[in-house]
Parts: structure tokens; C-alpha cells; sequence
């Protein structure tokens, strides 16, 4: 019998270099069988998990349609919370995974969090990935890292423009979605 830590330092017997063949399936499994150093990493990443427990928001990755937090109405940012030490890790966060994806926006809500904070930034990168006409048709222009707390928006012109739109909580779709030309938007930080 093996002390409990030993245990933990090797992976279980059934994923041993031994396992049976069988025209290049191994038996037991309906797809083709994974190597040794797969089913190996496997477990340690299912034991890693299990040790640190779940995961805590905000999430490294954005939450898909279907997530309660993204259809629940986000809460206001209370003032005196705005400069915390927990609203700063968000919006670090946001900043990290917003740039990460190389996404034009990302809000709270999408890594979990229900809150009303917001960040922005088109870099000379995305605009160039853009082609010209649609960056004069659209009137893109670079716009620094903006940080928005509790954000109001206020229409300066009403005419609407459609612009293919995607969003990284609904990963492989875009749409046509009706934008109006001129807004403001007031909460910056």
C-alpha cells in the first residue's frame, strides 16, 4: 500500500505505457486513443483543479451566451468602492483579458462579474487589420485606453449606422446591428 503522498506523485495504474492496442484504438475508448503524456497531463490538470477548487470571478475568459450574469442587470460601482483594491484588480483584469483576445471592449459581466464597469481601447493595430473603406465609412479613429465606472450614455446624433458587429461571448457569429452615429459617454475614470 502506498502512502497518500506517493500517490500523488504518479499517475494511476489504468493510464500506464502498457495499455492494449487494438487497430490503433485503445480498448475501452470510442475515439482514437490519446498518448501516455496526454492522459498523464490529463489527470494532473484534473488534480490541479480539484485542489484549487472552483474557479472565482473575475474569469480569464469571457462567459458565454447563456450565463445568468450576463443577461442579470449589472450593479452600480458604490463611490467610495471605486478606487478599492477589488475594483482595481477588475478592471486589471478586463484591461489583460481585453488586450488578450485583441477585442475593442469588454465589460464586467462578461468574466463574471455583475457590476458596472467598462473598458475601451481601438489600437493602430486594429485599425489597420481593418480595410480602408470600411475604416472611412465607419469614421474609425484610435481611441487610448478609456475606463469606464457606472457609464451613461447620451445620443449626440440619432441617425443610425448597421456595422457587422461580434462579441467574444458569442464566439464564431456576427450580425448586423443598428448603432447610432454620435454618443457620449460620461463615468470615465
Amino acid at each position: 500500500m502506498l502512502p497518500l503522498c506517493r500517490w500523488f506523485l504518479r499517475a494511476p495504474r489504468v493510464w500506464s505505457r502498457e495499455l492494449t492496442v487494438c487497430g490503433g484504438r485503445a480498448l475501452g475508448q470510442r475515439g482514437p486513443g490519446r498518448p501516455y503524456s496526454q492522459k498523464q497531463r490529463s489527470f494532473w490538470v484534473a488534480l490541479r483543479r480539484w485542489l484549487r477548487g472552483p474557479p472565482v470571478p473575475p474569469f480569464p475568459r469571457p462567459c458565454l451566451v447563456g450565463e445568468p450574469v450576463l443577461r442579470a442587470r449589472a450593479a452600480p460601482v458604490p463611490t467610495a468602492e471605486v478606487t478599492g483594491p477589488e475594483v482595481q484588480r477588475l478592471v486589471a483584469a478586463l484591461v489583460r483579458t481585453m488586450r488578450r483576445l485583441g477585442a475593442l471592449g469588454l465589460s464586467a459581466p462578461q468574466l463574471g462579474v455583475s457590476l458596472q464597469v467598462m473598458v475601451l481601447e481601438v489600437t493602430q493595430e486594429i485599425l489597420e487589420a481593418e480595410a480602408p473603406a470600411a475604416r472611412q465609412a465607419r469614421d474609425m479613429v484610435t481611441v487610448p485606453l478609456r475606463i469606464f465606472i457606472n457609464p451613461r450614455l447620451r445620443v449626440i446624433d440619432s441617425t443610425t449606422a448597421v456595422w457587422p458587429e461580434a462579441c467574444h461571448s458569442v464566439p464564431g457569429y456576427a450580425a448586423c446591428v443598428p448603432r447610432y452615429r454620435a454618443v457620449e459617454v460620461t463615468g470615465g475614470w
